[in-house]
């Protein structure tokens, strides 16, 4: 399927641009501001709590 997507002519480049954008977004959104990073690194904290069990 991936061999499929990569033939059409404009797609390739349209995902990228998609990955590039969203990828600058979370930065900017999550790691560019302290208070911002830090809510980021408690709720994966958090989460990672939750899936392993421990307290």
């Amino acid at each position: 399927m991936i061999s499929a997507i990569d033939r059409l002519p404009l797609v390739p480049g349209v995902l990228e641009l998609v990955g590039i954008g969203y990828t600058g977004w979370f930065a900017y959104k999550n790691l560019v501001f302290k208070p911002d990073r830090e809510a980021l690194f408690e709720k994966i904290k958090s989460t990672y709590k939750d899936i392993t069990g421990s307290s």
